[in-house]
Formats: structure tokens, C-alpha cells, sequence
């Protein structure tokens, strides 16, 4: 007797949910089919079901199931999962706060950034005036890890070369693929999120309440924190500023003076 099909199907949908993806509640019908080939060892046929074609067997389960024929392959789409309007973990124009997105993902030194209370501001530590509790900046190697995580979340259709490499080294996303890019964007916000949001449980600490802007317009840093937003980005482009380049660069005296030989 074949196994129970709705049965199958909601075990198919709880395996991609399980891998990561956010949008694990829609796939198309060629991988829903491979996922439930996968669940019976071969063995699933639509036949056995009554349908001579593994669209009518999914059309056949519409109390679980709608299915988009707008796309090719058609999308089937778990209804009891799809997010309610307004209530999506993160829109697509979310934005993490710059301050607190730079803190968490700025690995390529070995200094700490701290959470300034009193202004509620990210401050690398060795320019903070006060000191703080320090915030949970990755390391290369747990970047990596939601980068290899993230990619073992595309179907099989989905993977080739460039993102093996990209999930194994240190390139930039826009290597990726553009539909794969923009995912592994939505992707990287909600862990950073998720990340942040965990740290100022553990601490005791309230979140600020633009953490998330889900409006996606730009996310004003406290005045306090500007200057050290700017001090940031113009040692981000010195880094990557030819011989050339930096001999154009124009410092004041002042700031000269400042400085030791």
C-alpha cells in the first residue's frame, strides 16, 4: 500500500523548512517530486495515487496545497505556511541598522566593537569613551559557515561552480548568480538579525527599536556614532585604494600633526 500523500507532502515542505530556506513553504513542481522520490527511496510514482501526471497529483491535493502556473515549472505552494500579510519576518527593503551591521560582520581586523549604553551606539573599542559590553562581531570562519549553510539550501538546479567557490572562499557576492544573490541578501539579514537580537537577550539588554528598518530607507546612526561610521568607510576605501590613488589622498596638517610618525 503506498504511504499516506499528504502525508509526504507536508514531510517534503518540513525538510526544506528544516534546511533554512526562507521561502521553504514554495517549490517548484520538478523538486517537490524529487523531494518526495527522495522520502520513499525511489519508489513514489503519481500513478499509484490515481494521476496520470505529477501536476494532476498536485493538483489533486488543493486542500494543502495551491500551485502557481505563472512560472515554468509550476511553483506548489504549502497554504497552511504562507506568511499572513504584515507579519513577514523581514520584508525584502529591511535593513539592520549600519552601525550594528558592521559590528557583527567586521572580521577583517582583530578589534572589538563595544555597545555604547549611554548612546546606544557600536563604537569600535579602541575609540569608545566609555567602555561597554562587547558586541558579538563573527569570525571569518562562522561567516563562512552561513555561507556554506546558505548554499546548501538551493535545490541541486541551482548550484554550480561559482557558488561552490564563493562558499568556500573569501569572494563577494556579486559572484553569485543575481536570483541566488538577492537571496543569499535576505538570507544574510535575517542571521544577522537573529544574531543581534540574540546577544541583547543573553545580555539584558533592550534591542533599539530601528535595529530593523523595515521600510528600507536609510537607517539614521545616532549623531554620536556618525563620525565613527565615516572613520570606518574611509579606512574601508584606503584599503582598496591603488598606489595611485592614495598618493591623490589630501589630509589636513592638522589631522597630520595628530598622528604619530
Amino acid at each position: 500500500m503506498p504511504p499516506d500523500p499528504q502525508a509526504l507532502i507536508q514531510r517534503a515542505f518540513e525538510k526544506a523548512k528544516e534546511s533554512g530556506r526562507p521561502d521553504w513553504y514554495r517549490m517548484s513542481v520538478a523538486v517537490l517530486k524529487n523531494r518526495l522520490l527522495d522520502l520513499t527511496e525511489r519508489t513514489f510514482r503519481e500513478t499509484d495515487h490515481g494521476a496520470p501526471t505529477f501536476l494532476e497529483f498536485v493538483r489533486g491535493h488543493s486542500a494543502i496545497l495551491d500551485i502557481d502556473v505563472s512560472q515554468t515549472p509550476p511553483i506548489a505552494i504549502l497554504k497552511e505556511a504562507v506568511p499572513l500579510p504584515g507579519v513577514e519576518p523581514m520584508s525584502a527593503r529591511a535593513r539592520i541598522r549600519s552601525d550594528l551591521w558592521r559590528a557583527t560582520l567586521d572580521f577583517s581586523g582583530d578589534e572589538n566593537y563595544v555597545w555604547d549604553l549611554h548612546e546606544r551606539v557600536a563604537r569600535r573599542a579602541n575609540e569608545a569613551a566609555r567602555s561597554g559590553p562587547v558586541l558579538p562581531t563573527l569570525t571569518e570562519e562562522s561567516f563562512n559557515e552561513w555561507k556554506r549553510a546558505f548554499a546548501d539550501t538551493l535545490d541541486d538546479d541551482e548550484r554550480d561552480d561559482r557558488i561552490a567557490q564563493w562558499a568556500e572562499r573569501r569572494l563577494p557576492a556579486s559572484v553569485l548568480p543575481v536570483p541566488v544573490r538577492h537571496r543569499w541578501n535576505e538570507y544574510l539579514k535575517k542571521k544577522v538579525h537573529a544574531h543581534l537580537a540574540a546577544w541583547f537577550e543573553a545580555e539584558d539588554l533592550s534591542a533599539p527599536e530601528d535595529l530593523l528598518n523595515e521600510s528600507g530607507a536609510h537607517v539614521a546612526v545616532p549623531r554620536a556614532g556618525r563620525s565613527e561610521e565615516l572613520r570606518a568607510r574611509l579606512i574601508a576605501c584606503l584599503r582598496v585604494m591603488s598606489a595611485e590613488e592614495l598618493e591623490r589622498v589630501q589630509i589636513p596638517s592638522s589631522v597630520l600633526l595628530r598622528t604619530k610618525p
